[in-house]
């Protein structure tokens, strides 16, 4: 389990460690606090650039130089604005709150309401789960990509799993996490707006055991995949202002007071946000994704 939470780390790719974070993803100072972004994917730091008014050529010119302008542009903003305008854009960010300050907000509480894991029986019309399926053979088609939702899937091609990962061409996967997540996985990129390509990924969903969804909720629905057994994650919850947003595990720490927790001084007396080791949260959910999709397909609702 500790390995599995620590891959990205222990990974070795032609010897070379895997890339953690791209230069304009971590902790910013801004005005009045602090701001995590996450533009490790090039559409989200094309995002935050659009975002804080940055040359849209610096995040594919000079890491350096995009993180610096990153840097200076979110200085000058009040941390809730600078928030404000980075979800606009469609970059994914969140300021730095503590624990009661999340719990207070809208959204925090939106996210607080339930269980962590809630399951529902399949929809009208869709046939069950075979109570009698084992992991040898069960299908299961991935739409997912990160951590959380890859995570699942790769433990559950480690439990005998036939497991079966489409990407978006136009959105490839970092090449390190791709690598790292798909390990007894087979992959394949298929554009769901061509017409021909989703009717076919939509028989895949009607012949699987199993879809698990990673994307933030409703990215999906418009395609019509569904499978006997469905498990989606969502970072925010299934209600409140947030329940559409992009979530990764370093900005949800931001968010629901970690970063603050694990904050301290360096050697420079400077008080900084801090993070856990891991992306333990997004390691966690996907063993509950897993447990939710063996769960279901065993018949115990």
């Amino acid at each position: 389990m500790a390995a599995s939470f620590a891959s990205p780390a222990l990974l070795r790719v032609e010897g070379q460690p895997g890339a953690q974070f791209a230069p304009a993803s971590g902790y910013f100072r801004a005005a009045d606090g602090w701001i995590r972004t996450h533009a490790n994917y090039p559409h989200h730091a094309l995002a935050t650039a659009r975002a804080l008014g940055i040359p849209s050529g610096i995040p594919d010119d000079d890491g350096a130089a995009f993180r610096e302008a990153v840097t200076s542009a979110l200085a000058s903003l009040p941390v809730a604005e600078a928030e404000r305008r980075l979800r606009a854009a469609g970059a994914a960010a969140a300021r730095l709150r503590t624990r009661e300050e999340w719990l207070d907000s809208p959204e925090g509480a939106a996210a607080e309401e339930g269980e962590w894991i809630t399951v529902a029986p399949p929809a009208p019309g869709q046939r069950a789960p075979d109570r009698e399926a084992r992991l040898e053979g069960l299908r299961v088609l991935a739409l997912t990509r990160v951590v959380a939702g890859p995570a699942a899937t790769r433990f559950l091609a480690a439990l005998g799993a036939d497991v079966i990962r489409i990407d978006p061409p136009h959105l490839p996967e970092l090449r390190d996490q791709h690598i790292d997540f798909t390990f007894g996985v087979r992959t394949a990129a298929a554009d769901l707006r061509d017409p021909e390509t989703l009717a076919r990924a939509q028989e895949l969903a009607a012949e699987a055991d199993v879809l698990v969804c990673g994307y933030r909720s409703g990215a999906l629905e418009r395609f019509g995949l569904r499978a006997p057994v469905e498990v989606h994650l969502n970072a925010w919850g299934w209600s409140g202002p947030w329940r559409d947003a992009r979530g990764f595990d370093s900005v949800v720490q931001a968010a629901v007071g970690i970063g603050h927790l694990y904050g301290g001084s360096g050697s420079d007396g400077v008080w900084r946000p801090g993070a856990l080791p891991v992306q333990a949260l997004d390691h966690a959910s996907g063993f509950g994704l897993a447990a939710a999709a063996l769960e279901l397909v065993a018949g115990g609702r």
